[in-house]
């Protein structure tokens, strides 16, 4: 093997071997001349099992290698949707970090045609709307109809929610949904002293107020 043990072992060894090195105290951030680290390379080669070894052991997910790739980037152009799920819960600031070309792991996703891997990155938030530096949205990217319709669909309802936002903070009633358009509440306007009104309902019901 060569001077980077868990590489080689990530690359062409067993599960095993590669349990063994990291809890013999193998360096789990250590770096190539590409400047990849382990994770990396197992993120390029799609093995969600030693991708969640490593989150597990407390790999870096922050690094990038030469070409400004993070993991998630690395799993999302291999296909590999379990490792994006589990890389983005670990570091959710990651999922809609850029690489050249102003291209996220939504983007290089779309590209490939990866179903899987798009609708996960959705789910998790990744935004549909960011631009490539040719002006490409991930729906510009992709030939698969299906991917087509779900960068739509999710583009529309954060079309959606955006202006439901706009709408409250502008001081008009409105209603309040988060970011999957899982709830839906009539709320006040902003500049009303909500607080305060839960407050005195609360004192309304108190026992005491009737003596």
């Amino acid at each position: 093997m060569s001077g980077l043990p868990l590489h080689e072992a990530i690359r062409s060894g067993t599960l095993e071997e590669i349990e063994n090195l990291v809890a013999t105290g193998a360096d789990i951030n250590a770096k190539d001349k590409l400047n990849r680290t382990p994770l990396h390379i197992a993120a390029w080669k799609g093995d969600s099992k030693v991708v969640q070894l490593l989150i597990r052991s407390n790999a870096n997910l922050k690094e990038c290698a030469i070409d400004g790739f993070t993991a998630l980037h690395f799993a999302a152009q291999s296909g590999d949707s379990l490792s994006c799920e589990l890389i983005v819960k670990k570091y959710k600031p990651i999922l809609n970090a850029k690489v050249k070309g102003n291209k996220t792991a939504l983007h290089l996703a779309a590209a490939k045609n990866y179903e899987a891997v798009v609708s996960i990155l959705l789910q998790l938030g990744a935004d549909p709307t960011l631009l490539t530096n040719k002006r490409q949205l991930a729906s510009d990217l992709t030939t698969n109809e299906s991917i087509k319709n779900l960068l739509k669909d999710s583009t529309t309802t954060r079309g959606k929610l955006k202006q439901k936002r706009l709408s409250f903070e502008d001081g008009n009633p409105d209603r309040v949904v988060n970011f999957n358009g899982e709830t839906d509440i009539l709320v006040s306007k902003p500049n009303d002293s909500i607080g305060e009104e839960i407050d005195n309902g609360a004192k309304r019901q108190r026992p005491d107020d009737n003596t």
